[in-house]
């Protein structure tokens, strides 16, 4: 029989579901059976949109507000480092906890795989009941240990580098369970294209140098702030289109397919992202976690905008310490790193050192690893637990 891999994931932000159904992919090309849950569907739809809505709203509403939360919940996990404190992001996962536990009972499997860490904490209370679940694994979508993110605590935690394995380890995680593999991603974004075929298949110019901007999957915010000196730029390099990926902004979309500037082409929500980034010269993101690692995975040059304050401004950072991307942290610099660029010399160099610092065909990986784990583990399908 096939063995079976339950992939859990939480949608504050798009990218933790896009890492797990990138999993999916690779584990059915391996030959597994997957299901895919956001746990707190187990409580209601209402619950799952509530906890990804409040998120995503505090983001793009009140970013500074989310920054203040982001250091509180540092200095916080500090002290209960030196104190014993309750853990208020662990405490509330405890109702939900119990619906997984119902769930896994009902669904037995070999293998759990949680990209996101509310997921993981559910898996750890249920350990800490001392109920033998299926082989656990986390896999973290970010350049750095996010606060509350150790307490998660599976069997394995999957990292994006081992430059920040120290940021793990110092919350006294076993070295052997961190696994430095790299953060998974869609496998059509690691395949080696025609950028002259993708363009023709998505309609696109073959002869101009395309720009990219992309924001995630929640849409954009100060970006847009950007057009003015963008549209400036265009009018100065008539061979240079803009594509801009609006997500789920409609409102954006239909915006600028009003204004019909001759260089700039609106892209409405679409399940194909790899094939844009692909056919890019250069793709302006919001430096997510898996975002960035999609562009440095199809190697394409990046300029990185507008962080989310807290984890994005620590990605943004790691990519510009590594030369794989320029930081625009000001307006300002974005015009002067666009054409820097647009010098084929600095974009390979840029393409050459994502290449060779990031962890290469991760989700395989974590496959292979998987493979080995539940192939050893003395766990049974039949009884994924002892109740």
């Amino acid at each position: 029989m096939k063995p079976k891999a339950l992939l859990l994931s939480c949608s504050t932000g798009g990218g933790h579901n896009s890492c797990a159904h990138a999993m999916i992919k690779h584990f059915e090309k391996n030959g597994w059976d997957t299901q895919f849950l956001d746990p707190y569907t187990l409580d209601s739809r209402k619950t799952a949109n509530l906890v990804g809505g409040a998120y995503v709203h505090l983001i793009q509403k009140y970013p500074k507000v989310f920054y203040g939360l982001y250091k509180a919940g540092e200095w916080y996990e500090k002290l209960e480092n030196i104190i014993p404190l309750p853990s208020p992001v662990l405490d509330v996962q405890k109702s939900t906890s119990r619906r997984l536990l119902d769930y896994l009972r009902k669904n037995p499997v070999d293998l759990i795989v949680c990209t996101h860490m509310y997921a993981g904490m559910m898996i750890t209370l249920l350990k800490e009941e001392g109920l033998r679940l299926p082989p656990s694994i986390l896999i973290t979508t970010d350049y750095a240990c996010i606060p509350f993110e150790t307490q998660a605590d599976c069997d394995y935690t999957c990292i994006a580098s081992k430059d920040i394995e120290d940021e793990f380890l110092k919350w006294h995680l076993d070295p052997y369970e961190v696994l430095p593999l790299g953060i998974p991603v869609d496998p059509e974004f690691e395949k080696t294209v025609n950028r002259k075929e993708i363009r023709k298949k998505l309609e696109l110019p073959v002869d101009k140098t395309l720009l990219l901007l992309g924001s995630g999957s929640m849409g954009f915010s100060s970006i847009t702030k950007d057009f003015e000196d963008l549209e400036a730029f265009l009018e100065g390099h008539k061979d240079v289109n803009l594509l801009v990926m609006c997500g789920h902004s409609d409102d954006l979309y239909l915006q600028l397919l009003q204004e019909g500037h001759e260089q700039i082409k609106p892209i409405p929500f679409v399940d194909n992202v790899y094939d844009y980034v692909h056919a890019c010269d250069v793709y302006l993101t919001k430096p997510g976690g898996l975002s960035i690692t999609e562009a440095a995975a199809a190697g394409t040059p990046l300029m990185l905008v507008s962080p989310i304050p807290g984890v994005e401004s620590a990605n943004a950072e790691y990519f510009e310490r590594k030369n794989m991307a320029f930081y625009a942290r000001k307006p300002e610099e974005i015009i002067p790193f666009l054409e820097q660029l647009l010098n084929p010399q600095i974009a390979r160099a840029m393409v050459m050192a994502q290449k060779h610092t990031l962890p290469r065909h991760s989700g395989q990986a974590v496959v292979d690893f998987a493979s080995a784990l539940v192939h050893l583990s003395p766990t049974k399908k039949s009884q994924a637990f002892i109740p």
